[in-house]
């Protein structure tokens, strides 16, 4: 992304109110693919999926590496079942439109993928809305998990929201915790400007861009207790989170009167008892 986008940035994701989602996970380890198309690339699956989208279908963009069993690095937009027999039926549905190209494929689920939480690789707003940005591409558009343990992932998930006047061009990134065994989904931010991550076996910190002195963008660290998902600690400049036991090491940053930016390692004690309101 440009680095140089502006003072006009600012960070939509302060705390979001801390709401449960339940979210979709695929329980079967083998899935069935109704693959009415190809791609090499993200943007041509997303124009693709374009398309072909109505309201009639539910097809889908799957990144072939989240299929054990598949070719990799494609991505394919088809319509997932998990009878082989209603994947057969709705490839029949699609050849009687003209798709006379259009097979089935089974598909063994990564285990630790984004298919297994059933989640695409770009979010549908991409797909809903023709979008020509100058200072962002597709590839900046696409679905990150980050299984911080067995039980838990981190979801980096940018969407599409339109806004003429907004200097990012309507790009919008959204973080998540999820649970896994009980299938629940916290939002942590709604948008968080490049976003970076570290968590050990307590905590997930987070860092984003808040805003920029001179020609730097200057961040803000929160980290997050993984029992509840509760915001314990917040640290204003402070990029490139890492942690050792319960201390958070962070890059602390200044901008000198020359606009140089200047950064120093801080290190900050946490405890899961200092949830901040």
């Amino acid at each position: 992304m440009n680095q140089k986008i502006g003072f006009a940035m600012w960070l939509t994701a302060a705390l979001v109110v801390i709401v449960l989602y339940p979210a979709p996970v695929v329980t079967a380890q083998t899935i069935w693919l109704s693959i009415i198309a190809t791609e090499n690339n993200i943007d041509k699956a997303v124009s693709t999926a374009r398309a072909l989208h109505t309201t009639e279908n539910a097809l889908e963009i799957v990144d072939t590496n989240d299929c054990r069993n598949l070719r990799k690095n494609l991505y394919v937009i088809a319509s997932i079942d998990t009878q082989r027999h209603s994947a057969q039926k709705t490839i029949e549905k699609w050849r009687t439109r003209g798709f006379e190209d259009a097979y089935f494929r089974h598909c063994e689920i990564v285990q630790e993928s984004r298919l297994a939480l059933r989640i695409p690789p770009v979010d549908n707003s991409f797909i809903q809305n023709i979008i020509h940005p100058i200072n962002w591409d597709l590839d900046e558009a696409i679905t990150q998990v980050k299984f911080l343990n067995t039980d838990m992932a981190a979801i980096i998930k940018p969407h599409y929201q339109s806004d003429p006047e907004d200097i990012r061009e309507g790009l919008k990134i959204s973080i998540y915790l999820q649970w896994l065994k009980n299938n629940q989904r916290m939002q942590l931010f709604s948008d968080c400007i490049d976003p970076e991550l570290s968590s050990n076996n307590q905590f997930l910190a987070v860092s984003c861009v808040t805003e920029n002195a001179a020609d730097h963008l200057l961040h803000s660290t929160s980290v997050f207790s993984l029992a509840d998902g509760s915001l314990i600690f917040r640290q204003n400049r402070c990029r490139e989170p890492e942690f050792t036991d319960n201390q958070l090491t962070c890059q602390e940053e200044t901008v000198d009167a020359d606009g140089k930016l200047l950064l120093k390692p801080a290190e900050h004690m946490l405890t899961v008892n200092n949830a901040i309101n």
